[in-house]
């Protein structure tokens, strides 16, 4: 739980960070890409699929939110010199992300990592290497770093779509709203825990999250988060929006 009361410092960070994230936003766009593979392992994979939304909703341009696997295994052969690689991996260190992006390079990608840890002596395979500083995290499961690189590589997608409609974009208000919602809603764990021991009592033996858009990453994030935690049967679901006919139609 420490990790998770941290998280409002964890935002404050990129905070801080924004103007570093911009100014490699702007020096990506500016080589002219046409192509973005977002790519991690496990919640890292979830936060990429966040990251990737604002370049989805582009004209002219295509996002391809993937498990570094699967890059390995299919879609490699899709990246080419106008392709940008970017993944996300908490320790820096991840073995099937990091070698997605050496075979990004190979077919000439940009790459890029986003990573809560300091770097060491980073491959010549990765172009820039994005640490946030957050402070280390306790737990085995991403809490804190989740958010964190999820709003991370999203202020730079965010950057990159904006740049492309012409359009300037207050990062920093929209990272203080994510601050003050976190801190809202650890103001409420005494409550959300009241609803949680109601639902063990009630002997609840299945959970199914649901979500949309932005939302359904993180839904998948939560399902991971419960099972990981008690075991307990979990799924996530992209829900669509459904308009009952009337009685004209």
């Amino acid at each position: 739980m420490m990790d998770i009361y941290e998280t409002p410092r964890a935002v404050d960070s990129i905070y801080r960070s924004i103007p570093r994230i911009r100014g490699l936003a702007e020096e990506v766009y500016g080589e002219g890409p046409r192509k973005f593979f977002f790519i991690g392992c496990g919640s890292s994979y979830y936060a990429a699929m966040y990251a990737a939304l604002p370049i989805l909703n582009m004209g002219g341009y295509t996002a391809y939110p993937q498990p570094s696997s699967e890059v390995l295994l299919y879609t490699y052969r899709a990246i080419d010199s106008g392709s940008v690689a970017v993944a996300i991996s908490r320790s820096g260190r991840t073995a099937e992300t990091l070698t997605a992006l050496k075979r990004a390079k190979e077919r000439g990608a940009t790459t890029i990592i986003f990573s809560i840890t300091r770097p060491g002596e980073v491959p010549n395979y990765i172009d820039r290497y994005i640490y946030i500083d957050v402070g280390g995290e306790r737990s085995v499961v991403m809490t804190k770093s989740f958010t964190s690189l999820s709003l991370a590589a999203w202020v730079f997608s965010s950057t990159v779509a904006g740049l492309s409609r012409g359009e300037g974009v207050d990062y920093g208000s929209y990272v203080l709203a994510v601050r003050g919602a976190v801190e809202e809603l650890l103001d409420r764990v005494d409550a959300l825990r009241e609803v949680s021991i109601g639902l063990i009592g009630s002997g609840i033996g299945r959970a199914v999250f649901l979500g949309q858009g932005p939302s359904y990453p993180i839904a998948l994030e939560a399902a991971l988060k419960l099972k990981e935690t008690s075991y307990i049967a979990t799924e996530a679901l992209r829900c669509l929006l459904y308009t009952s006919p009337s009685p004209r139609d």
